[in-house]
């Protein structure tokens, strides 16, 4: 009974950390949409930037205050530049016309906005999102990893203690019967027989048992219901149990199984100083 219930207690143990670990995935899910809307915004945010920029460049420019060039106007003119130079190279091997210089400006000025410089080298926003989604996915897979961990400090937290396994004594029986000096006391097993007619007395039925057995003792038991049926307490000794489980000994209709004698559960006392005593079964 004690390893199931320790079976068990384990079983519960192990749904609770499962039920812990999908709610863990499920929050890691929620966090993972909110940053997903949280960079759209920022892209937003970035574009809008880029453009607010772009127009407070052109005029400067016009106004001709000070000759100096702010960072972004100076990007924006790199990827004028770049993107001319691929435009004319693509025209020349293709063979076609090359594109006016007006409509250049206009497709590097809106490519500009999608992207961001970083020491001459630029990266779209979908390359953000994929790097941050590999980030944030790796993560995830690395605490998932760490609940196993968790969950043995989250044990030793509580005082679990690894109980070692009791040995059980060894003894060994006597079977030399050369010696007839020194007996032995033969062990005893009590056997419980009910369903006999009210009023079978046990003096009835040690006659009827002692064809089989030849040490052989019956005593009253009260039964639960003694109007309907009656029980007895047999004690045989144990070399005779093996011949007590054959049908044939036992009257027809007679139940017969172990008698258990049972224990007086103790109380609780108030004052220290008694002591609970408890009767514990007798072995026969």
């Amino acid at each position: 009974m004690k390893n199931g219930a320790e079976f068990c207690e384990l079983i519960e143990a192990k749904n609770e950390l499962l039920k812990g670990k999908d709610d863990i995935i499920m929050e890691l899910k929620a966090k993972e949409v909110l940053l997903y809307k949280n960079i759209q915004l920022l892209e937003e945010k970035v574009d809008m930037f880029v453009k607010k920029n772009k127009n407070s460049g052109h005029l400067e420019s016009q106004s001709g205050n000070s000759g100096a060039v702010s960072p972004l106007t100076a990007t924006l003119t790199y990827a004028n530049v770049t993107q001319q130079k691929q435009s004319k190279t693509s025209n020349k091997s293709s063979g076609q016309a090359a594109v006016p210089q007006q409509n250049t400006s206009k497709n590097a000025t809106l490519g500009s906005q999608k992207q961001v410089s970083t020491s001459n080298k630029f990266i779209s926003s979908q390359q953000v999102s994929a790097a941050v989604m590999q980030a944030q996915t790796a993560h995830k897979i690395h605490e998932i990893q760490q609940l196993t961990e968790e969950v043995q400090v989250e044990n030793n937290n509580m005082g679990w203690q690894q109980v070692r396994k009791r040995s059980s004594r060894r003894f060994v029986v006597g079977r030399n019967q050369e010696n007839s000096q020194i007996k032995t006391v033969p062990k005893y097993v009590s056997l419980h027989v009910t369903r006999l007619q009210p009023g079978t007395k046990p003096a009835q039925l040690k006659a009827y048992l002692q064809a089989n057995f030849s040490d052989v003792s019956c005593e009253e038991h009260e039964s639960r219901h003694p109007s309907l049926y009656s029980s007895i307490k047999v004690t045989i000794r144990q070399e005779d149990l093996r011949r007590a489980w054959n049908r044939e000994v036992w009257p027809s209709g007679a139940l017969v199984s172990h008698f258990f004698q049972k224990r007086r559960v103790p109380q609780i006392r108030t004052d220290p100083q008694e002591v609970d005593q408890v009767i514990a079964p007798t072995e026969t």
